[in-house]
């Protein structure tokens, strides 16, 4: 990840996906870059929750447990560790959805909106539809639009071996890498009796 404008520390407690999205974006903005209009240039991200995060929580909740079950402090400090370890403050913003997004516009200095979606398999589809309105809408002039989803956690694969049937496809794909793709608004040639915007992606 040589070249990124962001703390090493930071970048080593980031979840994985937000960095396969760093690098795919990167590898896609690296071709047109020159062409994109930093002003009017969007950040779209789809990206699904990381399972992983609820850890974090069943952490933070360990106590409340070992109090219901008379359990030793010794037991909620084994407990913690067993779940995920201390979160710090790299791995609590490495952590945040909406971060990849925002360090893709810090990356490569575009100053138009920028957000991430979270609708689980869903997600790259809605955050193509939402740059798309926005470049139809003369909103912005160009977007970057990236996506990512990663199914081998831990979590997911041992789901995937308890609830889906042996041998199906859903069972078997276990991985998808991270894309980016850059869409810009081109205007349209209009002739007599034509309406809309004037507008298009691509």
């Amino acid at each position: 990840m040589a070249g990124l404008r962001f703390p090493p520390k930071d970048l080593e407690e980031t979840l994985p996906q937000q960095l396969l999205l760093l690098a795919a974006a990167r590898e896609a903005v690296e071709q047109v870059a020159s062409t994109l209009p930093r002003e009017r240039t969007s950040v779209v991200v789809g990206m699904q929750c990381d399972a992983e995060i609820a850890r974090h929580g069943a952490r933070w909740r360990v106590a409340g447990w070992a109090e219901a079950l008379g359990a030793s402090q010794d037991w909620v400090s084994g407990a913690r560790d067993g779940f995920v370890p201390l979160l710090g403050a790299a791995g609590v913003i490495g952590a945040m959805p909406n971060i990849v997004s925002n360090r893709l516009n810090s990356q490569f200095d575009f100053c138009g909106p920028s957000l991430s979606v979270s609708s689980e398999e869903l997600s790259g589809i809605r955050a193509l539809h939402i740059a798309r309105r926005a470049l139809q809408q003369g909103e912005i002039d160009a977007a970057l639009v990236a996506a990512v989803d990663l199914s081998a956690e831990p979590v997911h694969l041992s789901a995937a071996a308890t609830c889906l049937p042996r041998g199906s496809t859903a069972r078997r794909r276990c991985r998808r890498g991270p894309g980016a793709q850059t869409a810009r608004r081109h205007p349209t040639r209009r002739g007599p009796g034509a309406s809309g915007a004037g507008r298009r992606a691509r």
